[in-house]
């Protein structure tokens, strides 16, 4: 067994696609939720067990609803105005040369 140090096995590179936080329902059902770009994920735990009777976890995979994301701008508010370099401004002074 090639191992990491941590004393899980090593298979290879890899590459870390999303984070799940775990979570509980109101009911008491634990499930997992977090998010891979624009799409939310719930692992859930199914009913049904594998014939070893291990549990049996579904992977559903919805489009994030825009409104958090909308939120999080409206939160930040608007994107400061792009300024013209070439435009005087009320602070700047006369100046005799042109430039």
């Amino acid at each position: 067994m090639n191992g990491n140090g941590n004393g899980q096995k090593d298979y290879g590179p890899s590459v870390q696609l999303a984070r799940l936080f775990q979570k509980k329902s109101a009911s008491g059902n634990v499930f997992f939720a977090g998010r891979m770009g624009s799409a939310r994920l719930v692992l859930l735990r199914s009913k049904d067990v594998g014939d070893d009777g291990a549990p049996i976890w579904n992977l559903i995979v919805q489009q994030a609803e825009q409104k958090q994301h909308q939120a999080q701008a409206e939160r930040e508010g608007p994107p400061p105005p792009k300024r013209d370099w070439q435009a005087p401004t009320n602070n700047q002074l006369d100046d005799a040369i042109p430039f």
